[in-house]
Order: structure tokens, then C-alpha cells, then sequence
């Protein structure tokens, strides 16, 4: 499974020929649109919204937002708070962490 967060061409390029499910989230109603018409099963809302079980894809094409958070506590950067939010969902993260600990 590949889970993709930007509908369009760079996304069928990358699994063309593969035998693949295509999911995407996209805050944009036009763009959800166009990558549904695509063929992508997405879903038109907030990444930060949407949840899904550990390790669930395989590959992760990501555009995260760039922004800084705003808080009265923390103000972490928008592209930090997102790789949080999505890494988890690939399926070698546990693998990697198993690997970077060692």
C-alpha cells in the first residue's frame, strides 16, 4: 500500500506499473477532487485529522506544511509536527528504530 499526501503526476510516475493502492489526504477540495478523478482514494481534510494503523504503507510521498505552530507552549515548526504525525505509518519504521538503537 502507498499513501500519498499530494494528489497529481509525481505520484503515478512513482508507482506506475506497480501494483499498488493509492491513498491521499488533501486539505484542498479541488485538488482532493482531481486526485480522486485520478484514481487515488483520498480523503479531502487535514493530515492532522486523519488517523490510520502503525505501519500501514509502504511508501509515504509527503508535502508537509511549512509553518511554524502557534501556541501558547511549544511553537514547533509545522513540518516537525507532520513527520510525527505520518513516519509512524510506514511500514520500516519499526525497523529503523529497532536499527538506529542498536
Amino acid at each position: 500500500m502507498i499513501l500519498a499526501l499530494v494528489p497529481g503526476a509525481a505520484l503515478q510516475q512513482i508507482t506506475k506499473g506497480g501494483n499498488c493502492r493509492l491513498y491521499g489526504i488533501e486539505l484542498d477540495a479541488a485538488r482532493a477532487a482531481t486526485a480522486a478523478a485520478m484514481g487515488i482514494t483520498t480523503i479531502q481534510g487535514s493530515t492532522f485529522d486523519t488517523h490510520s494503523k502503525v505501519e500501514r504503507f509502504s511508501l509515504l510521498y509527503l508535502n508537509p506544511p511549512y509553518d511554524s505552530e502557534i501556541g501558547t507552549l511549544s511553537n514547533r515548526r509545522m513540518e516537525e509536527l507532520f513527520l510525527d504525525h505520518t513516519v509512524p505509518l510506514a511500514a520500516y519504521w519499526r525497523s529503523a528504530r529497532v536499527r538506529n538503537s542498536i
